[in-house]
């Protein structure tokens, strides 16, 4: 078995862990400075502030304080730990697996401590996955975890990696044609939607310049149909009084041509 503890050929430590602590979100990263006085002092010494912007400044003297131990447990567990949590599935998936009854059951039949956490290769066959690949060099670095040196050669076979990521990129290019090709369907339906928008707007526009047209009309006829109904007003009042006033002249001649006659 291998354990992080051991040196494993075919991989660069100082690689995997710039990695590790690359991945790591800022709040976890300054709660691990935080945590460790000596490299707290470190990264805040000459007055530097442990703030996002100093990240790539924080960065190299948690990596120079790591290569100076040759990347010893002691200052890489610390790193590893805040780093596991972030990898959601793959942390989920071991640690159900480790803390199951049936990892117990096995651990016990394998006379193994409860310090030990060993994946039978049916397990590791289960969790492995080329899309993780960096996350498994990481744990095959830095965890707890014992590989074998069959488990570890395939974490460390480029040639599979590369072969499978192939595959994936094969599947992948043809998944994004046929998306690129919905797109260009999109994009015609898209672009005879806005010519049709236009046409309803320059209609609608035609429509509104047409109604107020119309209202301008409507107000310009009924001014003088209320100018007409004035005037035919004035007009009955005038023959209602021009009538009254040959009615009372109609009324004065039969008084005279009946006092005439008497």
């Amino acid at each position: 078995m291998l354990g992080n503890n051991e040196k494993i050929q075919g991989i660069n430590p100082g690689e995997v862990f710039a990695r590790m602590l690359g991945e790591l979100p800022w709040a976890r990263l300054k709660a691990y400075v935080q945590a460790n006085a000596p490299l707290l002092k470190l990264c805040t010494s000459g007055g530097y502030r442990l703030e996002p912007q100093r990240r790539e400044r924080a960065e190299k003297l948690i990596f120079r304080e790591a290569e100076k131990n040759d990347f010893s447990e002691v200052i890489c567990n610390g790193v590893f730990a805040s780093w596991y949590p972030v990898h959601q599935s793959l942390h989920q998936s071991l640690e159900d697996y480790f803390h199951s009854e049936q990892y117990k059951d096995w651990r016990t039949a394998q006379s193994l401590s409860e310090d030990d956490y060993v994946l039978t290769d049916e397990k590791f066959g289960e969790f492995f996955q080329i899309a993780d690949l960096q996350a498994w060099k990481i744990l095959l670095c830095f965890s707890p975890l014992k590989f074998t040196p069959e488990q570890a050669g395939k974490i460390l076979d480029q040639q599979q990696g590369n072969s499978e990521l192939l595959e994936k990129i094969a599947a992948l290019e043809l998944e994004l044609s046929e998306l690129r090709r919905k797109a260009v369907q999109e994009d015609s339906e898209l672009e005879r939607l806005r010519n049709k928008a236009k046409a309803d707007a320059s209609e609608i526009q035609e429509l509104k310049k047409s109604a107020r047209q119309q209202k301008t009309e409507i107000d310009s006829l009924q001014r003088k149909f209320e100018g007409s109904q004035a005037e035919i007003k004035r007009l009955n009042q005038r023959l209602l009084e021009s009538d009254q006033s040959m009615q009372a002249r109609e009324a004065v001649l039969k008084d005279g041509l009946n006092r005439d006659i008497l």
